[in-house]
């Protein structure tokens, strides 16, 4: 900025002090042009007129900084706010103190106490409410980092889950055919490879014996039509392997060119390599290895070996020590993490720094993906895969503390500025309405009382009339059903087909309205406060599952569906087996009635919560699904999805009960759904009764 133009800003930007004392004064002096500290109405203009007069000189001052280019926040508003709370809450500090000096006057304690007391009272709860609301929204801000944070780590897991898939379909390939020429390894990798950014290479490593060496190089010389020799890595050097009982050299390699220094190099004499892949023959499974400054690429970050054996038929029946005889060769799959930059961009954070490092020896991190944050607030998480664990962390820059909104905190304190100004009017007005607004409280409370009577007693009346419908209805409901059972069964009557057809749909709906009906009794007794009386017994989830299924076996026939019970026989659980039942039970009726065509499966498998032992049980369908945003809806009383459900209407009684009941049984009842996919209900409830 050019000088004079800085002189002239300067000039009219020092004429701002000047028109806040002239307003000050001009709002505080009463038509005589005296002020009073004994009239409490006249110590009600000292905050408003300190106020009025920072609010009216600030923005003339604002204006100024704006037209000049010379905004703190390059903000008018923000300019503004933070100026004249910071300069008005000043004032109120300072002036009422100081004003009676400044006039000359010398007031007693009682009004000096009077007209200062109320303002630092205030401006102090001002402040500890900006603090307040500061930490929130500070809070929020480290929950938006982590939630993204979160997402970072499943990417990164994914990452190494894509890994292990890619390297397990390596050893199928290679376990599917006897003799994978190098030819068939590098369309079936390049296939592979295509869309796989993080993939370096694929590999194949055989096991050679001793007297097959030579045969073996010259095979692999003549595929790739280039010298291959089984070599070692002695430090920086690489050299030809002496004579040993076998070798695991890497024969086949996809990219070949990158990879050309390690073709050929007995992986079983790396130092870095040989224990986790003797550890992987030995069990028969996925090793990953640490981190690795791979030979092809030595000035990039580490990289990671996923291995995986491949044996001659099965080896898992095999000890340990026989699986290296019947041991065919080694895939390998490396990977480096990375390609995050799209994933930040996506997530609104291409300028934060993310930094992965390899935490598996906690005294040696390992750094594997962007630098560590150094300075500034960074926030991380762990996750693990097998025997190795990393930490992602994420450092904001500092403009994204900036970029949020404050207007939270400049509410906050607006609002304490008015009600500084307002705080010693409204002491005249409470003086005077002290006991008309007692008298208004007490009617008030009074009234709310007899609303919350009312409401209990309405609420009472409800449940005693669902429990006395409920039972009304059961009286004549299970006559007809007994009659309709004597009828079918006796071989006194002689029934066409139609007609047992009848009777045997009597009874599925009068069994399916019974149903409802003790549904109603127990979410009203429930609700009343009287509670379910539980009957714990050990039970069999493996057969008492499948005697649950043949109940709906016909009805799903009926349907078309297939109904599958995929139960360890070893669990058992202590629970009561009527409301057991009645929970399964509905879940399997929603899943028929909500499944055209398809399958219906009934899982039950351990599993461990909390530190506690338990057993989910799960109920899969292939049904229409359910929206994502109707799922919190999903367990209220009397509420029907039946719009989003094929048109099937019912109660909004089933799942509301079995909800109640599993919270009762100290269970949780959670769903996973996709429109169109099908549904699954998981239900866990713990092994012993606590």
């Amino acid at each position: 900025v050019a000088l004079p133009v800085a002189l002239v800003f300067s000039c009219a930007l020092a004429v701002t002090p000047i028109i806040e004392v002239f307003l000050i004064r001009l709002f505080l002096l009463d038509s005589e042009g005296k002020v009073s500290l004994d009239n409490v109405g006249r110590i009600v203009r000292i905050p408003l007129s300190s106020i009025a007069g920072s609010f009216f000189a600030v923005a003339y001052g604002a204006t100024v900084l704006k037209i000049g280019g010379f905004g703190i926040f390059n903000s008018y508003t923000n300019d503004f706010i933070l100026w004249w709370t910071s300069d008005a809450l000043g004032c109120m500090v300072v002036l009422p103190a100081m004003l009676p000096w400044l006039l000359g006057q010398r007031p007693a304690l009682r009004q000096y106490l009077l007209a200062s007391a109320p303002n630092i009272v205030l401006l102090i709860a001002v402040f500890a409410a900006f603090i307040f609301v500061r930490q929130i929204e500070q809070q929020r801000q480290h929950e938006h980092v982590d939630e993204m944070l979160e997402v970072l780590t499943h990417e990164l897991f994914q990452q190494i889950d894509h890994a292990v898939l890619i390297t397990r379909g390596l050893s199928v390939y290679f376990e599917g055919s006897s003799d994978v020429t190098a030819a068939e390894f590098s369309t079936y990798a390049r296939t592979v490879l295509k869309e796989r950014n993080q993939i370096i290479a694929l590999q194949w490593l055989p096991l050679v014996q001793r007297a097959d060496r030579q045969k073996h190089e010259q095979y692999i010389s003549d595929s790739y039509g280039r010298e291959y020799r089984i070599r070692d890595r002695m430090a920086d050097d690489i050299m030809l392997a002496p004579e040993r009982e076998y070798y695991l050299p890497i024969a086949y390699s996809e990219p070949l060119d990158s990879n050309a220094r390690v073709h050929g190099v007995d992986a079983l004499h790396l130092g870095y390599r040989e224990i986790a892949l003797r550890q992987a023959i030995a069990s028969a499974s996925v090793s990953i290895s640490g981190p690795i400054q791979l030979i092809q690429e030595p000035d990039l970050l580490p990289a990671y070996i996923v291995a995986v054996p491949v044996f001659r038929g099965d080896a898992s029946h095999l000890a340990p020590a026989g699986r290296q005889q019947a041991l065919q060769g080694v895939v390998q799959t490396l990977f480096r993490f990375g390609g995050f930059d799209a994933r930040l961009l996506a997530l609104g954070m291409d300028s934060f720094l993310l930094s992965v490092q390899d935490i598996t020896d906690p005294g040696a991190p390992v750094q594997v993906y962007g630098k560590v944050p150094s300075g500034g607030t960074a926030q991380h998480r762990e996750f693990g895969v097998d025997n190795r664990r990393w930490r992602v962390q994420v450092q904001p820059p500092l403009q994204y503390w900036s970029r949020f909104s404050h207007w939270q905190m400049y509410g906050v304190l607006i609002a304490g500025l008015l009600l500084v100004g307002l705080f010693q009017t409204l002491i005249l007005s409470i003086a005077g309405r002290e006991r008309a607004i007692r008298q208004q409280v007490e009617l008030k409370t009074q009234e709310l009382l007899a609303a919350r009577d009312a409401a209990n007693k309405a609420s009472q009346t409800k449940n005693e009339f669902l429990s006395n419908m409920s039972y009304e209805l059961r009286t004549p409901l299970a006559a007809i059903l007994s009659f309709s059972r004597q009828i079918r069964r006796a071989e006194s009557f002689v029934l066409t087909m139609q007609s047992r057809d009848a009777l045997a749909s009597i009874e599925r709906n009068g069994e399916l309205l019974l149903g409802i009906i003790n549904d109603m009794l127990d979410l009203a007794r429930i609700e009343a406060g009287k509670g379910i009386e539980l009957r714990y017994e050990l039970i069999s989830l493996d057969m008492h599952l499948r005697a649950l299924v043949r109940q709906y076996k016909s009805l799903a026939d009926e349907r078309g569906l297939s109904l599958l019970v995929d139960a360890d026989s070893q669990i058992t659980i202590m629970a009561d087996r009527q409301r057991l039942s009645q929970i399964v039970l509905n879940l399997l009726s929603n899943a028929i009635k909500f499944t055209e065509k398809g399958i219906i499966t009934l899982t039950a498998r351990a599993q461990e919560r909390d530190g506690r032992e338990g057993v989910v049980i799960s109920v899969r369908d292939t049904g229409c699904g359910i929206a994502p945003e109707l799922l919190p809806r999903l367990f209220r009383k009397f509420d029907q999805l039946h719009e989003n459900a094929g048109g099937i209407r019912g109660t909004g009684l089933g799942l509301s009960l079995i909800n109640e009941l599993t919270l009762i049984h100290g269970g949780k009842l959670h769903i996973e759904s996709t429109v169109g996919v099908g549904s699954e209900f998981f239900l866990w409830l713990p092994k012993h009764v606590q």
